[in-house]
């Protein structure tokens, strides 16, 4: 697929259902609720020098970010191990990611699919489990 790039015009993004996703570093994070409650609230802060967002975020009014948080790659790898998955298969996201042009086609391995898409190890929430209630 990629040996004919310039033919498939394929491209390779960090996250595809991000168009202006950015890594930026994690000055400050502190937990606000207590470590068993249901709902997990944190405050943060970012520095968001040098980025493309400087000059928007910068003393406005109404602005969002949106955090993609990653999953430990080590229980990543663990995980996939103990579930007999291939790390470096490719899949399509498209559910997750939808493409941005018609007839293209969102393509991950499942070891990014694990570490950047899914919260595999975090709490299930009411409403996931509010859904499994059919199938008790």
């Amino acid at each position: 697929y990629l040996a004919f790039q310039p033919q498939c015009k394929a491209q390779l993004r960090a996250r595809p259902d991000v168009a202006q996703g950015e890594l930026v570093r994690v000055t400050d994070w502190r937990l606000l609720t207590p470590a068993d409650y249901d709902r997990t609230c944190f405050h943060f802060e970012v520095d968001v020098r040098g980025t493309a967002m400087e000059h928007a975020v910068n003393g406005s009014q109404g602005k969002a970010l949106s955090v993609y948080a990653t999953n430990d790659a080590e229980r990543v790898m663990q995980f996939m191990k103990e579930m007999n998955l291939d790390p470096d298969q490719v899949v399509s996201v498209e559910e997750l990611a939808p493409p941005s042009e018609d007839g293209t086609v969102v393509l991950t391995t499942v070891h990014k699919l694990f570490i950047q898409y899914l919260d595999i190890f975090g709490k299930p929430t009411r409403e996931f489990l509010k859904k499994l209630f059919p199938y008790a």
